[in-house]
């Protein structure tokens, strides 16, 4: 699997969309999914987010995500919870992901892996 991760409109959305085509050449099928965090929800335990990084595994070659330890922390409780809850999934897949790229002005940085397209990734 590959994570994707950035800032808000950095380019990480073309950038998975370039991979996906390149991936759909040869190997099939390749499930996109975006924003992952967003899927998260504050009140969830370890186990509740393991089990969302299993599904979301099954689910996708291609994941990404808008990183969350960057920006302004929340004043209010439930909402640092959540950006807690966030952090953590995103922490779950990227040790997981066979490759990590980050995003940042549409220039992407292998942080994890082997760039994809090469050396088999």
């Amino acid at each position: 699997m590959i994570l994707i991760i950035g800032p808000a409109y950095s380019g990480k959305s073309a950038y998975a969309k370039m991979l996906a085509q390149q991936k759909n050449r040869g190997d099939g099928p390749c499930v996109l999914l975006t924003e992952v965090q967003e899927q998260v929800l504050g009140q969830m335990d370890e186990a509740a987010l393991q089990a969302l990084a299993d599904s979301l595994c099954r689910q996708a070659q291609i994941m990404t995500a808008s990183e969350t330890g960057a920006g302004i922390v929340p004043m209010d409780g439930p909402l640092r919870l959540l950006r807690e809850k966030q952090g953590n999934l995103l922490s779950i897949l990227a040790q997981r992901a066979e490759c990590v790229v980050r995003v940042f002005y549409g220039i992407p940085e292998v942080i994890k892996g082997e760039k994809p397209g090469e050396a088999g990734g």
